[in-house]
């Protein structure tokens, strides 16, 4: 069986329930990296649960090649950030909804 493997772009509560989820199914799901901006957010992240955190997206998709991506951002991120990922030919799985009306999910 083939695991899943996908990146992980937020580092708050939410983004941390995915987290343990992995840790409690290692042999179903992988995380190949970790996008949060704050460095010092980041390494806590790293050593709870032992996953690589990046700072840019950039840096994340090159790490490793996630078969999709999971956004656990803010509002105000979330539409830009699921335009990139899927300009850049990534399914996303967006854990925050990515629109705030409906004229906004028509859109993206």
């Amino acid at each position: 069986m083939t695991i899943p493997r996908f990146v992980l772009i937020g580092g708050g509560w939410r983004a941390e329930f995915y987290l343990r989820i992995v840790a409690e199914l290692p042999e179903r799901l992988a995380i190949t990296g970790l996008l949060v901006r704050d460095a010092d957010k980041g390494a806590r992240l790293e050593q709870r649960f032992g996953v690589r955190t990046y700072r840019t997206l950039d840096e994340l998709l090159a790490a490793g090649a996630p078969e999709f991506v999971v956004t656990c951002v803010a509002w105000d991120a979330n539409p830009d950030m699921v335009a990139e990922l899927v300009a850049r030919g990534l399914p996303v799985l967006s854990e925050t909804p990515p629109a705030r009306r409906v004229e906004g999910l028509q859109a993206l």
